[in-house]
């Protein structure tokens, strides 16, 4: 398959586009810059100038393509309230280019989405019927899932994953090597 990916040079997006990649699709990235661009470009996908919210270029190629990756949301914590109005102009035009083609559109959220669940109440397990309960920073992750889940002309995925780590560490990785530390020395500094 030919697929459209936004967000393919970030910690899980180039995972994703390695394997992808690696089980045969062909792949076309939003690069927002220059680097991204040439990083695209070094993994194997061919780069599409533009940025979210650029709604012309996502358009066009949601279109031409068999499917649209987006692993991109727009902003860890508060960067995502910086891009509120790309986020949801890339969405919807994802959707009206998919509109009726039978095309998937596989949007990769995160548990973050459903903040009532983990730490605070681990026994709680959500569902396709949950509404989204996003902290004020992911607000406008409800309205998009929500789009995404009620959306009956667009085959729609929305992988949730949870807490991630891996090659760089990721953002829990300071926290697992700072716990690594003392268990190795009995001590850490926080």
């Amino acid at each position: 398959m030919q697929l459209f990916v936004i967000g393919g040079t970030g910690y899980i997006g180039s995972v994703v586009c390695e394997r992808l990649l690696a089980d045969g699709h062909v792949l076309r990235g939003l690069a927002r810059s220059d680097t991204a661009a040439a990083q695209l470009s070094e993994a194997g996908v061919q780069p599409v100038p533009g940025a979210m919210g650029d709604v012309d270029v996502i358009g066009n190629e949601a279109a031409a393509s068999d499917g649209v990756v987006q692993i991109a949301t727009g902003g860890f914590l508060v960067q995502a309230l910086e891009t509120v109005s790309e986020a949801l102009a890339t969405t919807d035009t994802v959707l009206a280019a998919l509109a009726g083609a039978g095309k998937p559109y596989i949007y990769t959220a995160g548990t973050g989405a459903w903040l009532d669940t983990g730490l605070a109440f681990p026994e709680r397990v959500v569902s396709e019927a949950d509404p989204p309960t996003p902290p004020h920073f992911y607000v406008h992750f409800n309205e998009i899932i929500m789009k995404l889940l009620n959306s009956e002309d667009v085959w729609t995925v929305v992988p949730t994953p949870g807490q991630l780590y891996g090659r760089g560490g990721g953002y829990i990785g300071p926290i697992a090597r700072m716990s690594l530390n003392i268990r190795a020395d009995r001590k850490s500094v926080v």
